[in-house]
């Protein structure tokens, strides 16, 4: 009897240890490698970088670092049942912006998918981007720290904007 339960018991571990393992090796947030630009009359320029989930699970951003640093003009993006990609200074209001904890990034929706949600009309999020307001250049890395399954995770992004 106490063979099976330190068999189970170590199985248990096992398995905890690989999921644990699969939740911060798969880090789900990818960049797509573009970003968009605006500057308004004043000169203040505003930056999204565009990311999205290529997880099995929605994820919720929590904060996000510019070059190591805290910054409060961090927003998410998100733009809902278009095709237009998330950015700044445009009157669509199928794109809002709001604070990192407040919506969910849901995983990747195929190609496929997109125009049969566009038609559905259901303010279903497709595309998402870290908006940067009054940006100072150059920004060489981005920290996300996220939750992933309930999980807290943190990845550090390598970019070269401004440089």
């Amino acid at each position: 009897m106490k063979k099976l339960t330190l068999v189970t018991s170590i199985i248990l571990f096992g398995l905890l240890v690989v999921f644990l393992g699969f939740i911060y090796i798969s880090n789900p947030i990818v960049m797509n490698g573009s970003y968009s630009t605006y500057e308004d009359m004043s000169g203040e320029k505003d930056i999204v970088i565009h990311f999205y989930n290529e997880g099995i699970s929605r994820v919720l951003l929590k904060e996000v670092l510019i070059n190591k640093r805290v910054n409060s003009k961090v927003e998410l993006g998100v733009s809902y049942d278009t095709l237009q990609i998330v950015q700044s200074g445009t009157d669509n209001n199928l794109i809002v912006f709001g604070e990192l904890d407040k919506e969910y990034v849901d995983p990747k929706i195929t190609s496929e998918e997109i125009l049969g949600i566009i038609n559905k009309k259901e303010m279903t999020p497709i595309h998402y981007g870290i908006r940067i307001k009054d940006y100072e250049e150059p920004i060489e890395s981005i920290t996300i720290k996220y939750k992933y399954l309930g999980f807290p995770v943190t990845k550090e992004i390598k970019l070269n904007i401004g440089q």
